[in-house]
């Protein structure tokens, strides 16, 4: 009997062990796949994982590290800054870098600075890799600099837009030059007299060989298509001579450099003075707004400078355009956007730029001026508010009509109150019908016109037999365009009337 028992026990111990050895090894795929998961950006998929693990392992740096690095990419920030403390005080690398990163997000740039430092110090100390971080501690140098010296401008309005379609919110007077869109990253600026046109681009290398012609399959194809996005933009120009544009020339260094990206420029009146967007190591991140100068004739440029804060950010910014007349500004941002989105903001430009004090302003302070957030801040000036507000709607008023102006495909009054510039416009089918009659007797008697105009410059330059021969062709012309001009009246009033009834 003692024997059955010692039996059963032994297989009950057996099953109890095999049972946990089993959990253990599911736990530990759980683990690993969510970590492969982490690590591959899917924090929304995991984070109910490592919340449950955090709660119930709080003192585990692992389990701060994961939930720490999860809530700092999804909002829970206050939540994220302990726990990855913890984390980063137990040497956990990673934990470092979110943390710095996370404070990078917040314009903590100091805190972000002695993170790097204290994550350097402990690699120099167990002679781990260290270019990695010194390269972070380096990045951070021009985000430092520029917080020192935020410029303190007043905003007028902001808005969100689609990137492929924020001109809509530039309300530039024609006097500025022409802006016009052929792409999100793309946009073309010509000066106000039609001499000069601008625009970034990708100069790219046409490839019409043979083999080239065989090389259909997708992944090359997607091949492909990965060189040409990592092709840098560079800023070309032309000039209108003799009635035609010239060939495009890339602008030179410092506008354009082989490192980075250089696209969305404007050119003041002065036709010196370029703003235009530039990627690179001196960029807070991404593209950044940078100002020159122009030295000659020859395009030569000096050193751009970056605008600073809070004109930049580390996101992109972009396609500054000011308007010294109106003393209105606007700049592109997608800073806080979702994808395919930007912000643009109007602001008041500065006579000379004026700086907050870095060292009296409170800090949180300073980072809701660097940031926009809220906008609200830059608004206390009430009077330049107003002023700004006034001049934008004017401007809105008078660039809103010229767009729809330039929509119009014709002008015909109705009567006192109805003015048709669309097809669409027409009430009466029968009226509808009778004005395209009438457009293309306007074309025909465009053509009669052009016609004589020929003629009669013929006669007057000809002898006196060409003279004789062209008389009779000329007064055929003259009555036929006399007759189909009153055609045309006749039946814009029959089109008027029936309009009417």
């Amino acid at each position: 009997m003692i024997r059955s028992s010692n039996k059963v026990y032994l297989l009950a111990a057996s099953c109890c062990m095999l049972l946990l050895t089993s959990i253990s090894e599911v736990s530990a795929q759980s683990l690993a796949s969510m970590k492969k998961k982490f690590y591959a950006g899917e924090y929304e998929q995991v984070d109910a994982y490592f919340t449950k693990k955090y709660k119930a392992y709080k003192q585990s740096a692992t389990y701060n590290f994961f939930y720490g690095a999860c809530s700092a990419h999804l909002g829970r920030e206050a939540e994220a800054v302990p726990c990855l403390k913890l984390a980063a005080k137990h040497h956990i690398i990673p934990a470092y870098e979110q943390l710095a990163a996370l404070y990078t997000r917040q314009y903590r740039f100091a805190q972000a600075k002695e993170t790097y430092e204290d994550l350097l110090a402990y690699q120099k100390r167990y002679r781990k890799p260290t270019e990695q971080t010194a390269a972070a501690l380096e990045a951070l140098n021009p985000l430092i600099s520029a917080f020192k010296g935020i410029e303190n401008i007043v905003v007028v309005d902001s808005v969100v837009v689609d990137k492929a379609a924020l001109l809509k919110e530039y309300y530039i007077d024609p006097s500025l030059g022409t802006l016009t869109q052929q792409s999100a990253d793309q946009i073309t600026f010509e000066t106000q007299l039609g001499g000069i046109q601008l625009y970034g681009g990708k100069k790219l290398v046409t490839r019409d060989d043979a083999a080239s012609q065989k090389m259909t399959n997708d992944s090359t194809r997607d091949a492909l298509r990965d060189s040409i996005d990592r092709i840098p933009s560079h800023i070309y120009m032309r000039r209108h001579l003799k009635g035609r544009w010239d060939t495009p020339q890339k602008l030179g260094s410092p506008i354009n450099r082989a490192d980075c990206s250089s696209n969305y420029p404007f050119l003041m009146g002065d036709g010196q003075t370029l703003y235009f967007a530039q990627t690179g190591k001196e960029s807070l991140g991404g593209y950044d707004i940078f100002v020159t100068r122009k030295l000659s004739d020859n395009d030569d440029y000096l050193t751009p400078q970056n605008l600073g804060m809070p004109f930049n950010s580390p996101a992109n910014d972009y396609l500054l355009v000011i308007d010294q007349h109106h003393h209105l500004g606007w700049w592109a941002s997608d800073r806080y956007q979702p994808e395919g989105k930007v912000c643009i903001y109007v602001f008041v430009p500065n006579e000379s730029k004026v700086t907050y004090d870095y060292l009296s302003v409170n800090p949180d302070t300073l980072i809701a001026h660097a940031t926009m957030r809220p906008i609200a801040l830059s608004q206390l000036d009430k009077a330049q508010v107003a002023a700004g507000k006034e001049q934008l709607n004017l401007l809105k008023k008078k660039i809103l009509q010229a767009r729809e102006t330039a929509s119009w495909a014709f002008t015909l009054i109705i009567n006192d109150h109805s003015i048709y510039h669309q097809l669409t416009d027409f009430k009466s089918e029968e009226a509808k019908k009778l004005f395209l009659e009438s457009q293309r007797m306007e074309k025909d008697y465009t053509i009669l016109d052009r016609r004589l105009t020929l003629m009669r410059e013929k006669y007057a330059q000809g002898n006196q037999q060409t003279k004789k021969e062209l008389t009779p062709t000329i007064l055929q012309l003259e009555k036929q365009v006399i007759e189909l001009k009153q055609t045309i009246k006749e039946k814009k009033l029959a089109v008027i009337k029936e309009e009417n009834q």
